[in-house]
């Protein structure tokens, strides 16, 4: 999320910038929180050929998602998705492979306090907005996150 303010948002942008390098210098993964700023965090990425970046709970326009998607990047859901329509249009519309799951802790969704182990939660809520068995949710979810941090 960038801030208000020129000189701010410009002083943002070049920190976030020298973080991309070192993620290629270092071939690490990103995990970016984008709200608002999507499109211009996708160019960057562009311009570094970045591999490897999670949307932390992504909630931008379906247009921009698809571009998240095409180039193989990972969007993480949580438990927004008991009350947030984007957040289940964003679950549904993102393939399986590309998901992982995430509590925000601490976070207050609602009424509902996040803790870390509210992922298995969020693995149910998946599993439902997707019509998959919770089996094959969290198989596949952990299997997506040893990708993207090459855990083996």
């Amino acid at each position: 999320r960038f801030v208000r303010g020129e000189d701010k948002w410009r002083r943002q942008f070049r920190v976030f910038e020298r973080i991309v390098r070192l993620a290629k210098e270092y071939d690490l993964p990103l995990n970016i929180h984008s709200v608002h700023a999507e499109r211009i965090i996708l160019e960057l990425l562009d311009r570094y050929r970045i591999e490897r970046a999670l949307f932390h709970w992504y909630t931008g326009s379906l247009e921009v998602l698809e571009s998240i998607i095409d180039r193989g990047y990972y969007v993480s859901v949580n438990l927004a998705l008991q009350y947030s329509r984007r957040a289940i249009e964003v679950a549904r519309k993102t393939p399986l492979s590309l998901i992982l799951l995430e509590s925000d802790a601490p976070y207050m969704f609602k009424e509902e306090e996040a803790h870390p182990w509210s992922v298995a939660k969020v693995a149910e809520l998946l599993a439902r907005v997707k019509e998959l068995e919770i089996e094959w949710v969290k198989k596949a979810t952990t299997r997506n996150a040893m990708k993207l941090f090459r855990i083996s």
